[in-house]
């Protein structure tokens, strides 16, 4: 007999429901988070049976606890798994049980769960998305003070910020008045610095990135189609594949017919986009 697991997981505690093959649920259980406890609750369940949790929170720990159990986890996503269960009054164990009955039903809606490696290299491709974000901030501060004394050339359109341009961004930061000029000096040094981390982040990921097996071919459709001046091209979706978490300077060497990859699209939370699941009716909530 097949078993159908639903978790409603917490910060602190999950609750799980169980559903048998004929529908029969057991009574639901709180289990605490603390990993012996539950390790030894995930252990008691039958080897092999498919676990549904939600994509919000910190689910990574959780899917490797439920692996390791020897059952198969199945990430939902939360909004449309919650859309799918009967009623308005979500409890942890309504919201669980529905879990398990969508399991059980064939109509849960199931989401792409990496593996191990490609989680842990999120968090890499993350923390340089948002150190770009920051030197992006700290540029716009620095041509910011700029602007405001009027020291740019109106018919200047170089990015001052490109190492053949240094020459002329000190110039101008030697221009402005003495508060101002240490200020901006102190974004420049901040900006350097930032790059630094940035340049040592594209190695580790280059490093990890490699000695991947076969790189994980992926079709290009999910990403912006632009040639590599950032031009969107004209046309449908691109289909050809390309390796899954290369750099744009692998990815240029591959040929400038294929799209550009963003480093944003390795750092989605559901990347592949999920598996459409036929809707059921009976258990939408009204």
């Amino acid at each position: 007999m097949e078993y159908y697991v639903g978790c409603d997981s917490h910060r602190r505690y999950s609750v799980f429901v169980v559903i048998d093959e004929k529908g029969q649920a057991t009574r639901p259980v709180r289990v605490g988070h603390d990993r012996s406890k539950l390790r030894e609750f995930l252990r008691s369940l039958p080897l092999q049976s498919q676990v549904a949790i939600e994509s919000s929170g910190g689910w990574y720990w959780l899917v490797d606890e439920i692996e390791a159990a020897g059952l198969t986890p199945q990430l939902a996503h939360a909004y449309d798994a919650k859309q799918r269960m009967a009623g308005r009054n979500k409890t942890d164990k309504f919201d669980a049980r529905g879990l398990a009955l969508e399991l059980l039903t064939g109509t849960l809606p199931a989401i792409w769960i990496p593996p191990a490696d490609v989680r842990d290299l999120r968090g890499l491709v993350r923390t340089r998305l948002a150190l770009r974000a920051q030197s992006t901030q700290v540029k716009n501060r620095i041509s910011a003070a700029i602007n405001r004394y009027g020291l740019k050339e109106p018919n200047e359109d170089r990015d001052l910020f490109a190492q053949r341009c240094r020459s002329s961004l000190d110039r101008y930061l030697q221009s402005l008045p003495a508060a101002t000029q240490a200020a901006t000096k102190q974004e420049l040094a901040l900006l350097d610095e930032i790059n630094t981390h940035v340049q040592e982040l594209e190695k580790q990921i280059d490093k990890q990135v490699g000695p991947m097996k076969e790189m994980r071919l992926t079709e290009d459709r999910s990403w912006h189609r632009t040639d590599f001046g950032g031009n969107h091209l004209a046309g449908s979706w691109g289909r050809r594949p390309v390796p899954f978490g290369c750099t744009h300077g692998q990815l240029r060497r591959l040929g400038s017919g294929r799209a550009q990859l963003r480093w944003q699209d390795l750092a989605r939370q559901s990347s592949p986009k999920r598996q459409s699941v036929p809707e059921m009716g009976v258990c939408r909530g009204r």
